[in-house]
């Protein structure tokens, strides 16, 4: 009979695997590295695979167990070997809630009025409608699209740019690099959502800032690779970006020598913006497994000539 093998440096086995167990009753379930024989192994539910688990030879997909795959850089997964990442709803909403959140402290000068009170200054300042502030997702994935939706539900002036063209209702859409420039020009707010891939590496960069309304706000939600933080640091310092939410950084956990540390103006989160619950997510990790079993692509299939 079949195996699937669990290994996981952030994921707690003894929470999925109750809940595998629950979706998927007659599932041999196996933890790393008591593997038993080799051969028995099609499936690996991981964060980063084991090198030698790769090379068991009947093994036939590889469920990861996050959101993205760019913690597979370096990971040579065969060829043969489909791979899939993991979105749960549940993970979803808990995106949502976050950029939302950002996007309206933002929208609502929390930044500045948290400011002024290091200061006791009560200072009110004028409000700006929702329609009047341009508020851009790059990224219209499974994680972006949802946030670019809630936020349209608000009022705002709603731009998303991905590199292959979308639909988003009340949703203005950009695609591709010809279209970058048009989908920047101007925004108040910017938001990056986007998979980390060696075309998108360092999107975020003092081009993409001279490009956004003076004293825009930049929320990075995506990947710290995303960020190029010099040029963040020297756009804020300017007064080019007025503010700016980290929820992700490239060097994480960010160093205390780090110099966004000592920036007030810029947010600092410690990569929560969401998170996995296994109830939830081992649902479609079983869901997947049956799948691929049965002959059918995974759900999360990853295309890797796109990297996502």
């Amino acid at each position: 009979m079949p195996a699937a093998l669990f290994s996981s440096e952030f994921q707690d086995y003894e929470e999925w695997r109750p809940a595998l167990l629950s979706a998927y009753p007659e599932l041999d379930l196996r933890l790393w590295p008591d593997v038993g024989d080799p051969r028995d192994i099609d499936v690996l539910l991981v964060w980063t695979p084991p090198a030698e688990a790769l090379r068991f030879p009947n093994l036939t997909f590889v469920q990861t167990l996050g959101a993205g795959i760019d913690h597979l850089a370096g990971v040579e997964v065969p060829a043969h070997v489909q791979l899939a990442r993991l979105v749960d709803p549940k993970q979803i909403d808990g995106f949502v809630e976050f950029v939302a959140s950002g996007v309206l402290s933002f929208h609502r000068d929390l930044q500045l009025y948290a400011k002024d009170r290091t200061s006791r200054i009560w200072r009110k300042r004028p409000r700006r409608l929702a329609a009047d502030r341009k508020v851009g997702i790059m990224g219209l994935g499974e994680m972006g699209q949802p946030c670019a939706e809630r936020l349209a539900s608000f009022g705002f002036s709603m731009r998303g740019w991905s590199l292959s063209r979308k639909d988003v209702l009340g949703v203005s859409t950009y695609a591709g690099e010809a279209e970058l420039s048009a989908f920047l020009r101007d925004l108040d707010i910017l938001v990056c959502a986007l998979p980390l891939t060696e075309t998108t590496r360092g999107i975020l960069d003092r081009k993409t800032f001279a490009q956004l309304a003076p004293r825009a706000c930049v929320i990075n939600v995506g990947r710290g690779g995303h960020c190029v933080e010099s040029d963040l640091l020297d756009a804020i310092r300017s007064g080019r970006v007025e503010g700016a939410l980290l929820d992700v950084t490239d060097l994480e956990p960010l160093p205390d020598c780090s110099p966004l540390w000592e920036e007030p103006r810029i947010q600092i989160t410690p990569h929560i913006a969401t998170s996995q619950i296994a109830s939830s997510a081992a649902v479609l990790a079983a869901e997947n497994i049956r799948r691929v079993r049965a002959g059918a692509p995974p759900v999360g299939l990853i295309d890797r000539s796109r990297q996502y």
